[in-house]
């Protein structure tokens, strides 16, 4: 876990609902102490939702899993795998349990959110936790008045990206693989 190495004090709270990935992360807690790792998807209901894994010529790709389907069946291409044959893909799935961060009680300074398109379900299950104790959000592809970005917005949340030097805010298409949702009073100065 590269976090620990510049935060070795930190608490990590890991929502894994993947039971492969699960047991791995699980693994780390020995290592690392203040790591906790719960079984449970985050959304903005409480529940089962199907988590679709894709498997390509044999091997099961659990870091390509979603619990939206065309999000794992569609990121095997051949813009992605060279040689790519659509015959040997097949999406297996498995119900998992969700629930909302709002409801575990969490103080969180910084979520991280890796969720295949799913952002704004998990933004609107933390809405209070957010609202609340202000963390700084980062995830994957959050684009500008996408769904997850109006439901912070109007809690003066605004949309960056770090180029290895500073914050910008973004205004159009993103140019950066994760997005971060700063609140307004946490905004680094600029440079």
């Amino acid at each position: 876990m590269s976090l620990y190495t510049m935060l070795p004090d930190a608490t990590v709270v890991s929502f894994e609902p993947n039971p492969t990935v699960f047991r791995k992360l699980q693994r780390l807690t020995r290592k690392f102490p203040r790591l906790t790792v719960i079984p449970n998807g985050l959304s903005d209901q409480t529940g089962d939702a199907e988590l679709f894994v894709p498997v390509y010529n044999g091997n099961i790709l659990t870091r390509l899993a979603s619990f939206d389907y065309e999000s794992a069946k569609n990121w095997l291409n051949s813009d992605h795998v060279l040689l790519f044959d659509p015959a040997k893909l097949t999406v297996s799935s498995k119900r998992l349990p969700l629930i909302r961060l709002d409801d575990c009680r969490l103080q969180p300074d910084f979520i991280k959110i890796d969720v295949q398109g799913l952002e704004h379900r998990v933004l609107a299950g933390g809405l209070e936790t957010i609202r609340t104790y202000r963390p700084v959000i980062m995830a994957e592809a959050i684009r500008c008045r996408s769904d997850a970005h109006r439901i912070v917005e109007p809690l003066d949340y605004r949309l960056m990206e770090f180029d290895g030097r500073a914050f910008a805010e973004v205004r159009g298409t993103p140019r950066r693989l994760n997005q971060f949702l700063i609140p307004a009073e946490r905004l680094p100065d600029p440079p």
